[in-house]
């Protein structure tokens, strides 16, 4: 789950009014999910022993009260490639 659950297992959600931003190379891009500070991350947080590793893994959201301009041009999917309609 992406944001992850809290401890205790409560769902964890986008806050109201905020916006998540992914990179559309998701897997070697520095987008929202990360973080500049890294941490000492257990592989399964259930077991003590399990192998560690260090993440940047930390989501990150944009209030939508910073977020300046709107699209115009829509590239992808293909199928829905055009001008942008506005409320």
């Amino acid at each position: 789950a992406f944001p992850a659950n809290e401890a205790g297992g409560k769902p964890s959600y986008i806050p109201e009014d905020c916006y998540f931003m992914m990179g559309d190379n998701r897997f070697n891009s520095l987008d929202m999910r990360h973080s500049y500070t890294q941490k000492l991350t257990a592989l399964t947080p259930d077991d003590p022993y399990s192998v560690t590793y260090y993440s940047n893994m930390k989501p990150q959201y944009v209030h939508k009260k910073y977020i300046l301009g709107s699209a115009l041009y829509r590239f992808w999917p293909l199928a829905r490639r055009g001008t942008v309609q506005t409320r």
